[in-house]
């Protein structure tokens, strides 16, 4: 079986990073990608959450509005609240690319670099 997608789109909201345990770090931030064009254009809004090295990348080099691909898994969530089931659904990136343009990539380090520290 496979579970995989693959998202571009622009990061739009502000970013939460979590430390816990010794070095555990994960990041929770939304995706808007969008469809179609003019008056039939959607965006549609996606729930990512990255751990260590990939969390801590996406905390230093990625903004509100930054264009990024996002590789990795669907999984839906259970929770409870208020006594109610709820159930939110994720991509779980597994990578992360930054895809701005080169003026604003001349803040940033090269995708490269950055991925030189993080294990897959």
């Amino acid at each position: 079986m496979l579970n995989e997608v693959t998202l571009i789109g622009n990061v739009g909201s502000k970013k939460d990073l979590v430390e816990y345990g010794d070095d555990g770090k994960v990041i929770n931030f939304s995706l808007a990608t969008s469809h179609g064009y003019g008056d039939r254009k959607k965006t549609t809004w996606h729930r990512v959450v990255a751990f260590g090295k990939t969390a801590e990348a996406v905390d230093s080099f990625v903004q509100v509005g930054s264009k990024v691909c996002v590789r990795g898994r669907i999984d839906v969530r259970e929770y409870e609240k208020d006594g109610e089931k709820r159930y939110s659904t994720e991509i779980i990136s597994e990578r992360v690319v930054f895809l701005d343009s080169k003026k604003d990539s001349e803040k940033q380090p090269t995708w490269e670099k950055v991925t030189d520290q993080i294990p897959f």
